[in-house]
């Protein structure tokens, strides 16, 4: 049952530990984010749910689908998990998702995996995982490649829907962009070009050995 008290209390709780301030900025101004609204969380938790239930039905799916991924994403800030059930429904649904919103719930998801610091012993499988223990992140490279997805879908975010209003096509978009250097659609561009950055450098590292083993360099 729904309880908006303890729902506000683990979005603290998120806010708090998820990951630290480093991570730049980029965002519509005055957007007004379901997520941000206690009012809103029992839809989208519904919503969510309903989503995983049926990803668990479709083996195909990547992301939350079977229930040994879903197991792994459980791991994970309870807001990203909404936010990626959000990103991954907009790729589904591509046709009918405005292209600014899936551009936004992308920046949501893609931000903390280059700029945050990803806990491995938190949030990899096995519970024996470090930073530093050299091996590859498969629920890190997992949803890397949800993103890049998500971007190919939109076009890479170029056109023209993403940054200038639907009413006015001569009216750009208010955009909050902390990137130094950078402009916001310039600051997108170097997002998925540093997730494609971290998926090639992931790939490349070896597999995680089983918790029943000791990491040799430890």
């Amino acid at each position: 049952e729904y309880n908006k008290e303890e729902v506000s209390s683990q979005r603290k709780e998120v806010n708090k530990k998820s990951w630290n301030s480093d991570i730049p900025t980029w965002d519509f101004q005055d957007f007004n984010d379901p997520l941000d609204n206690d009012t809103a969380i029992k839809n989208i938790w519904d919503d969510a749910t309903a989503q995983v239930n049926i990803e668990k039905k479709n083996v195909t799916t990547t992301g939350p689908g079977n229930d040994d991924a879903t197991k792994e994403f459980v791991r994970l800030p309870i807001e990203y998990q909404f936010r990626i059930v959000q990103m991954n429904y907009h790729v589904q649904h591509s046709k009918d998702t405005p292209h600014h919103i899936a551009l936004r719930d992308f920046m949501k998801i893609a931000l903390p995996l280059l700029y945050g610091k990803w806990d491995s012993a938190k949030f990899e499988k096995g519970n024996h995982r470090s930073n530093s223990d050299g091996y590859r992140r498969e629920l890190y490279l997992q949803i890397v490649d949800m993103c890049l997805a998500c971007a190919s879908k939109f076009q890479n975010f170029s056109d023209s829907q993403c940054y200038y209003e639907e009413q006015d096509s001569t009216k750009r978009r208010k955009i909050i962009c902390s990137f130094e250097n950078n402009g916001d659609l310039l600051a997108v561009s170097k997002v998925i070009f540093g997730l494609q950055v971290a998926k090639l450098r992931e790939a490349e590292k070896r597999s995680a050995p089983p918790p029943a083993l000791r990491f040799s360099h430890e």
